[in-house]
């Protein structure tokens, strides 16, 4: 007698409806996961007028340049810093001419999508998205504290003002939230004022209260930037000879280990420095995890129905047997 043993063994159903889900969910968050997306600047100095923009893959360290100037109206604008928002699709980043800086957005294609969202009025350090909040955090290199920025008109809110001592000043692309926690790499160390540190922010970072907690001190910190995939944190260093190398980063002990060299696909030259560097992960709107939650309700009560007919006839053909 023929057995249909598919529904022997727990319930498919269920199985094939969290499997579809996971699977659905992970496509939409993952969208990029293993391209960072970086600035650059061709002479070696993060103040030179000319930002390039492209993108790093992971998994074979090849660069390929996007745009060869990104400074959009108002050229003659130094663009640093690079920070994804999961919830609006795009980067922000901040450009300053004559000690005035703007917010500006940018797509993954390289495009300005604003010359000015608004002024911020400081020199920003390093910026980042917190992911859990969608807020974006900055610092300010001007006055040494930690801000936030609102994303509709560029204005700064102060929420640490002395969160500068003591770890120096980070520049373009050393800030990354990473797991909740917002790490940072400096030029500055303790306690050797010329050896580099990587460290974290103390939680939570809205606390005037926030503290700078040092995790390691080595040179390769220097001209590193920094950026989150959610799982892993890379760092990215790039030299005035040529060469770039992508690691990965401990952030328990700050310990480094290399991926790869960055080398550039044909037609494309690499930075002399990086000037920001960021993921672009889509994180799905809650109205679209609820499409996809309810889509496989529909189809696992389908299967359902049909999986009870075809239970009893195992269960029949069993009776038969016996």
């Amino acid at each position: 007698m023929q057995s249909y043993t598919v529904f022997r063994h727990g319930n498919p159903v269920r199985v094939y409806a969290v499997a579809l889900l996971a699977i659905s969910l992970a496509a939409c968050g993952q969208a990029f996961a293993g391209t960072i997306y970086v600035l650059g600047s061709p002479s070696g100095n993060g103040n030179n007028l000319t930002t390039n923009f492209g993108s790093i893959d992971t998994a074979t360290g090849r660069y390929t340049l996007i745009s060869g100037t990104i400074n959009g109206t108002g050229a003659g604008a130094t663009v640093s810093n690079l920070a994804w928002s999961g919830s609006a699709a795009t980067f922000y980043t901040f450009a300053s001419t004559g000690g005035n800086t703007t917010l500006r957005t940018l797509t993954t294609t390289g495009t300005t999508v604003s010359a000015s969202v608004g002024t911020t009025g400081v020199t920003i350090g390093g910026a980042a998205f917190d992911t859990s909040s969608s807020i974006l955090y900055a610092y300010d290199k001007t006055n040494e504290d930690w801000v936030s920025i609102n994303t509709g008109n560029g204005a700064k809110t102060i929420i640490n003002n002395n969160a500068g001592a003591g770890f120096g000043t980070p520049i373009g692309g050393r800030l990354a939230y990473h797991s909740g926690t917002m790490f940072l790499v400096s030029p500055r160390g303790s306690p050797n004022p010329q050896q580099s540190a990587f460290g974290r922010m103390s939680n939570p970072i809205t606390s005037n209260t926030t503290s700078y907690i040092s995790i390691a001190t080595d040179s390769s910190f220097q001209n590193m930037v920094i950026a989150s995939d959610g799982t892993n944190l890379y760092g990215l260093v790039a030299f005035t000879t040529g060469t770039a190398f992508l690691y990965s980063i401990d952030t328990a002990n700050g310990a480094l280990t290399k991926v790869s060299d960055v080398t550039p696909v044909s037609g494309s030259t690499l930075p002399l420095q990086f000037n920001g560097a960021a993921f672009a992960i889509v994180v799905p709107e809650p109205s679209t995890i609820a499409l996809a939650v309810s889509g496989i309700a529909v189809i696992a009560a389908g299967m359902r129905r049909i999986g009870r007919p075809m239970a009893l006839r195992e269960a029949s053909a069993e009776r038969g047997g016996s």
